[in-house]
Protein backbone atom coordinates (compact mmCIF):
# COMPACT_ATOMS: atom_id res chain seq x y z
CA UNK A 1 0.00 0.00 0.00
CA UNK A 2 2.81 2.38 0.90
CA UNK A 3 4.49 1.68 -2.44
CA UNK A 4 1.29 2.53 -4.29
CA UNK A 5 1.02 5.86 -2.47
CA UNK A 6 4.63 6.71 -3.34
CA UNK A 7 4.02 5.76 -6.96
CA UNK A 8 0.91 7.97 -7.15
CA UNK A 9 2.78 10.86 -5.54
CA UNK A 10 5.57 10.57 -8.14
CA UNK A 11 3.02 10.62 -10.98
CA UNK A 12 1.29 13.73 -9.60
CA UNK A 13 4.63 15.52 -9.17
CA UNK A 14 5.78 14.55 -12.67
CA UNK A 15 2.59 15.92 -14.22
CA UNK A 16 2.98 19.17 -12.31
CA UNK A 17 6.61 19.44 -13.41
CA UNK A 18 5.65 18.84 -17.06
CA UNK A 19 2.95 21.51 -16.83
CA UNK A 20 5.51 23.95 -15.42
CA UNK A 21 7.80 23.49 -18.41
CA UNK A 22 4.87 23.74 -20.83
CA UNK A 23 4.23 27.31 -19.75
CA UNK A 24 7.48 28.91 -20.98
CA UNK A 25 7.17 27.28 -24.41
CA UNK A 26 3.52 28.24 -24.69
CA UNK A 27 4.29 31.81 -23.65
CA UNK A 28 7.18 31.97 -26.08
CA UNK A 29 4.95 30.72 -28.88
CA UNK A 30 2.26 33.28 -28.10
CA UNK A 31 4.81 36.10 -27.89
CA UNK A 32 6.41 35.11 -31.19
CA UNK A 33 3.15 34.57 -33.07
CA UNK A 34 1.74 37.84 -31.71
CA UNK A 35 4.90 39.65 -32.80
CA UNK A 36 4.70 38.10 -36.27
CA UNK A 37 1.02 38.98 -36.54
CA UNK A 38 1.87 42.63 -36.02
CA UNK A 39 4.69 42.47 -38.56
CA UNK A 40 2.52 40.76 -41.20
CA UNK A 41 -0.18 43.37 -40.73
CA UNK A 42 2.52 46.00 -41.29
CA UNK A 43 3.42 44.46 -44.65
CA UNK A 44 6.70 42.71 -43.76
CA UNK A 45 7.70 40.05 -46.29
CA UNK A 46 10.69 38.25 -44.74
CA UNK A 47 8.89 36.65 -41.81
CA UNK A 48 11.53 33.95 -41.35
CA UNK A 49 14.25 36.55 -40.80
CA UNK A 50 12.08 38.56 -38.40
CA UNK A 51 11.20 35.42 -36.43
CA UNK A 52 14.85 34.40 -36.15
CA UNK A 53 15.73 37.91 -34.94
CA UNK A 54 12.92 37.66 -32.37
CA UNK A 55 14.44 34.43 -31.03
CA UNK A 56 17.87 36.02 -30.69
CA UNK A 57 16.70 39.28 -29.17
CA UNK A 58 13.54 38.61 -27.19
CA UNK A 59 13.55 34.93 -26.19
CA UNK A 60 15.20 34.03 -22.86
CA UNK A 61 18.72 32.66 -23.37
CA UNK A 62 17.70 29.17 -22.24
CA UNK A 63 14.89 29.09 -24.83
CA UNK A 64 16.70 30.62 -27.81
CA UNK A 65 17.66 27.26 -29.33
CA UNK A 66 14.12 25.93 -28.90
CA UNK A 67 12.77 29.14 -30.40
CA UNK A 68 14.97 28.88 -33.49
CA UNK A 69 14.05 25.21 -33.99
CA UNK A 70 10.41 26.13 -33.57
CA UNK A 71 10.76 28.83 -36.24
CA UNK A 72 12.45 26.43 -38.68
CA UNK A 73 9.84 23.71 -38.15
CA UNK A 74 6.62 25.70 -37.91
CA UNK A 75 6.97 29.00 -39.76
CA UNK A 76 5.03 28.13 -42.91
CA UNK A 77 2.14 26.76 -40.83
CA UNK A 78 2.12 29.82 -38.56
CA UNK A 79 2.06 32.24 -41.50
CA UNK A 80 -0.75 30.30 -43.19
CA UNK A 81 -2.82 30.36 -40.00
CA UNK A 82 -2.16 34.07 -39.46
CA UNK A 83 -3.30 34.81 -43.01
CA UNK A 84 -6.50 32.89 -42.22
CA UNK A 85 -6.97 35.26 -39.22
CA UNK A 86 -6.70 32.46 -36.65
CA UNK A 87 -6.25 33.72 -33.08
CA UNK A 88 -2.70 33.67 -31.64
CA UNK A 89 -3.64 31.36 -28.76
CA UNK A 90 -5.41 28.97 -31.12
CA UNK A 91 -2.37 28.87 -33.43
CA UNK A 92 -0.09 27.84 -30.57
CA UNK A 93 -2.57 25.14 -29.59
CA UNK A 94 -2.86 23.88 -33.18
CA UNK A 95 0.92 23.56 -33.54
CA UNK A 96 1.06 21.85 -30.12
CA UNK A 97 3.10 24.45 -28.26
CA UNK A 98 0.22 25.09 -25.84
CA UNK A 99 -2.34 22.81 -24.28
CA UNK A 100 -6.04 23.34 -24.91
Amino acid sequence: MRLLLVFLAVIVLAEGYAAYWDLPLCGLCQDLVGYLKGKLEGGVDDVQKIATQFCGEKAPILLQGACKSFVEDSMSRIVALLKEKVDVTKICTIIKMCKN
